[in-house]
């Protein structure tokens, strides 16, 4: 199946960017991050900042967001766009207590 491409593609975007745009997810607090083609994370911010580039974007392009997601547990997510940390709402299963 190929990927969603123009318009199709420019509304699911725009969709996701509305849904980590509040940075955390209601209800529960847990925090939000937006997933990118490339397997890399970008913070609410970036992502609302970015959000014509997002939507504009081509398959396998860099700006190609594939979905939001409540970041659970593990080690802070590092926004690929600005470097700011994105804390897991669980903490650090594996890290230091």
């Amino acid at each position: 199946m190929r990927p969603p491409t123009g318009a199709d593609y420019a509304q699911r975007a725009a969709a996701m960017v509305a849904e980590v745009a509040p940075r955390f997810a209601w209800p529960g607090g847990y925090p939000l991050a937006l997933l990118m083609a490339d397997g890399a994370a970008l913070c609410p911010a970036c992502a609302v900042d970015h959000a014509q580039a997002i939507a504009a974007a081509e398959p396998f392009d860099c700006w190609r967001a594939e979905g939001a997601f409540i970041h659970w547990e593990g080690p802070p997510l590092v926004c690929a766009h600005c470097g700011a940390s994105v804390e897991s709402a669980h903490g650090d299963p594996g890290g230091e207590a």
